[in-house]
Order: structure tokens, then sequence, then C-alpha cells
């Protein structure tokens, strides 16, 4: 009774890592096939935080009216096969009546852990360091940001109310840099990035996470050139982020104003014209995705 148990614990546990992968990389494809070139910046924001999260709830959101009304004959259950007996009747045979399953779930349950245990201890190793450039700073208050001044460096990037710029940088470049990162700390990027951080720890072996945090990287970026050049001309911010090669500092959860795979998107997404406002409804065709998701949930717990 127990092995049955735990059998049927481990199959629901595999469904809802496969619906979790799935959900996530539909809900990717969808912003780069439809989303991606707009230039609603913080709908695509929200897009990208809200939609990988989703995802880790969706499999346990069933609709009781979806579920009573499958028929047994075509009931979804993952890892499983369904084999046809004469009279019809439909036997769930399981996958894991094996002794060695039980054996490698518990090796993988494992190797889980010691991934997320290393991804923890990397994640505090690169803020350590971070603690390590703060120590060495000298820091001003401006109310509603703190400038870091660092020695000896060019690198420029924020991390929650605090602007780190190298004393290394041009005046001219420094006055830009202050103003792209200001956006960050007042819009609160790197929280966004901290979120990313947490769900690479636990789920880092997902590299569809990866690919997420990477477009909410770009977008950041576009959310603040575009606040900026409203206030400036569009040819000296060009100039400026052609101009300077800035230090990153090679810390993942900070926004670094000079990212060299950026740069050339950046200048794109500048120059092109303000998307409609009709164009928002694309967001809406979200919902018979998430219709879709449900209907599969549903069927996987029948």
């Amino acid at each position: 009774m127990e092995d049955n148990r735990q059998r049927k614990n481990r199959e629901i546990m595999g469904t809802i890592l496969i619906q979790i992968v799935f959900y996530q990389l539909l809900f990717l494809v969808l912003y780069e096939v439809l989303l991606k070139r707009d230039t609603h910046y913080n709908l695509q924001r929200f897009y990208l935080l809200l939609l990988p999260v989703l995802a880790l709830i969706l499999p346990f959101i069933v609709v009781p009216v979806l579920s009573e009304g499958i028929s047994e004959t075509y009931q979804v259950s993952m890892p499983g096969i369904f084999l046809s007996e004469a009279g019809g009747n439909s036997e769930l045979v399981s996958t894991s009546t094996n002794p060695s399953v039980g054996s490698s779930h518990s090796i993988f349950l494992k190797i889980w852990i010691v991934g997320a245990l290393l991804s923890s201890i990397w994640f505090l190793w690169k803020y350590r360091s971070l603690l390590k450039l703060r120590k060495n700073a000298s820091i001003v208050n401006n109310g509603n940001y703190k400038l870091a001044s660092l020695p000896n460096t060019d690198v420029a990037f924020s991390f929650g109310s605090t602007i780190y710029l190298g004393e290394g940088l041009e005046e001219q470049a420094r006055e830009v840099i202050l103003k792209h990162e200001i956006v960050h700390v007042k819009q609160k990027h790197s929280m966004d990035l901290i979120l990313y951080q947490l769900l690479r720890m636990v789920f880092w072996w997902n590299p569809i996470l990866y690919f997420f945090q990477k477009r909410l990287e770009a977008v950041h970026e576009y959310i603040a050139d575009a606040e900026v050049v409203e206030h400036m001309a569009k040819k000296e911010y060009y100039q400026n982020l052609l101009s300077q090669v800035f230090k990153t500092n090679g810390i993942s959860f900070t926004n670094t104003f000079y990212k060299e795979s950026l740069i050339k998107k950046r200048i794109i997404m500048l120059q092109k014209i303000k998307s409609p406002k009709r164009s928002k409804l694309k967001y809406l065709l979200v919902l018979p995705l998430l219709a879709f998701m449900l209907f599969v949930v549903s069927c996987a717990s029948h």
C-alpha cells in the first residue's frame, strides 16, 4: 500500500514538472513570436515577471467542470501507458512498477537538492562580491537613491537603491549613465532580477528561466533608455552607447548600463516608432493559452 502511494506521488511530481516546463516554453514562444518587438515595455516587463511564476501554479489549478466532463477513454496521465483490454476498458500500467524507478527517483531528488545548494552558494558568492565593492566605495545619499563612487575602475551598474559608478568614467558619460541608472532604481528593476535568481536557485535545471531572465534584462534597458531620451537628444545618447566601453561586474542580479550583447538591440529599439495602443490587444492571446493549459491540467488530474 505504501509502495503504491509512493509510486503515485512520484508520478504526480513528474507530471507537475513536465507541465511547468511545457507551460513556460509556450509562454516564451508567445513572447518571442508576437510581443518581443513591441515598444510596450512595461507590459512586457509585467508579462515576463508574471507568466513564468504563473506556470508554477497552473499545474495545481483544476477546474472541476472540465475534470468531470472528460471521458475516461481520453484521460491523460503522465507518465503512464494506457493498454486496452478486450472488454474495451482502459487500465493504467504505471511505468514506475520497476523497482529501479524508485531508486532513480531518489537519485534525481538528491541531485536536485545538491544543485540547489550549489546555486545558492554561487548566489551568495556574487552577493559577497557586491558587498566588497560597496565596502570600498564612497557613498553619498541623494534622497531617492544612493550614489557609490568606486575607485580605480570604470564600472557602471545599480542594485536596489544604490547606483555604482567608477571614478574612471568620463564626466559626460557619467551624467548620462546616472540618468539611466536612476530609472532602474526608481522602477526597482533589481528586485525583478532577484526574483529570477531565486527561481533559478530552486529550478537550476530549467533552461527556460534563463531565457526569460535575459529577455527581462533587455526590457529593463529599453525602459530606461526610452525614459532618458525623452529629456536628451537621441544622437547624443547613441554616441554614449557606442563610444564608451564600460566594464561589467559579472553580477547577474544588477542592472549594468553597458552590456555589449544588448547595445545593438537597444539602439534598434530606440529608433523604432512607438507601437499603437491597439497592439496591446495581442497580450489578450494569453487568455486562450491559459484556457488550454487549464484543460490539460484538468485532463491530467482526472
